[in-house]
């Protein structure tokens, strides 16, 4: 069967392709539940087009504010411990 340039690339992959694909998409996948509506919302309110982007925008606010509010240093020193 000949496969059409038009078809989508995940149609063109072989099943052992596909399955590795998925096998490393799985790593970066998290489940935040009932939350993800809420999610969805405010990435459509942000207007951000990627989940990764919302992600990244929301975890520097959260870095940022914890700098703010603890000091730099003990974020340093924190960050130092868990790397």
């Amino acid at each position: 069967l000949k496969h059409s340039p038009a078809m989508p690339w995940f149609c063109r992959m072989s099943k052992r392709a596909k399955l590795e694909y998925d096998r490393r998409r799985q790593r970066t996948r998290i489940n935040i539940g009932p939350a993800f509506e809420e999610w969805k919302m405010l990435r459509k309110s942000l207007r951000m087009k990627t989940h990764p982007q919302l992600a990244s925008f929301l975890l520097k606010r959260a870095v940022d504010a914890f700098k703010v509010s603890w000091g730099v240093s003990v974020y340093h020193n924190i960050y130092r411990l868990l790397v």
